[in-house]
């Protein structure tokens, strides 16, 4: 598991930036998705490839 410092570092962003986004105070920019996705080893294709299932009760 990593610090929030550790994966700030890795971005680069600062932490307090780092905090906001994993805190859904502030919207990470493609670049920041593509780092994370990179750091944690995490396709991007599996976003655009999920359906959404939608179930109606009644």
């Amino acid at each position: 598991m990593m610090s929030q410092k550790e994966v700030a570092k890795c971005i680069p962003l600062p932490v307090s930036t780092y905090s906001k986004i994993e805190n859904h105070l502030q919207n990470p920019s493609f670049f920041v998705i593509q780092r994370l996705a990179e750091i944690f080893d995490i396709d991007l294709n599996i976003i655009k490839n999920t359906k959404k299932t939608i179930i109606i009760y009644d």
